[in-house]
């Protein structure tokens, strides 16, 4: 169960009050999922009965802003992401589940048109290099959090990357 929420909007409103023709080429988007997920299994040797679904966060916030200017052939975009603690593995009854803390991602990508056909694009995913985190839930509280009383088994980072590119539009629109 659960509820999400979409939103976009053009930020022209900006341009009739300040008297400029900058800010309609702006869109802000955003999107919030609340999520309540759980599995019950009956039978289960040596597991719990009940847990989250696997790899389902309790909430996902997305949020990005667009920028788009056909006059100059410029595109520009700033996209945001965190999830919230998921289960990662399904322990047992001696050994606790294992859950992914929640993680933030920003993202930026651009197109510059330099010819009727043809467009230079630049992006960097994952600008924050967020860790990812493993923690252990051994307190058994259903919860996975970085400051409680659950060990931390493992992480890393995964690193930003680059993108450089050319792209060729052959319908020459």
């Amino acid at each position: 169960e659960g509820v999400e929420i979409d939103m976009r909007q053009n930020l022209s409103i900006f341009d009739t009050l300040f008297h400029t023709k900058f800010f309609g080429n702006f869109d802000v988007v955003g999107n919030l999922a609340l999520i309540k997920s759980r599995l019950y299994i009956s039978e289960v040797i040596n597991q719990e009965n009940a847990n989250p679904l696997q790899g389902q966060s309790p909430y996902v916030v997305n949020g990005g802003i667009y920028y788009q200017n056909d006059s100059i052939g410029f595109q520009a975009s700033l996209l945001y992401n965190v999830f919230g603690p998921r289960l990662y593995l399904v322990g047992t009854l001696d050994y606790a589940n294992i859950g992914e803390l929640p993680r933030q991602t920003l993202d930026i990508a651009i197109t510059q048109k330099v010819w009727k056909c043809i467009s230079m694009t630049f992006g960097i995913q994952n600008i924050l290099d967020s860790h990812v985190r493993f923690v252990q839930d051994t307190n058994r509280d259903g919860k996975f959090e970085k400051d409680g009383q659950d060990e931390e088994i493992s992480g890393y980072k995964t690193g930003r990357y680059f993108t450089v590119g050319v792209k060729v539009n052959l319908s020459g629109n």
